[in-house]
């Protein structure tokens, strides 16, 4: 049997489709996605 992973999450934030703050740098990626079209910007490329 595998042990149960606790869920860490940010707190509550419901804003755009993402339920809770972002708490590590993809969250925040995520997140600034959502913002593209308020800050007329586009994305050209992604990378690691």
């Amino acid at each position: 049997m595998l042990p149960k992973e606790d869920s860490i999450v940010g707190e509550i934030i419901n804003f755009r489709g993402l339920v809770y703050s972002p708490i590590n740098e993809q969250g925040v990626v995520f997140l600034f996605g959502r913002l593209l079209d308020d800050l007329n910007m586009y994305i050209e490329e992604v990378r690691t």
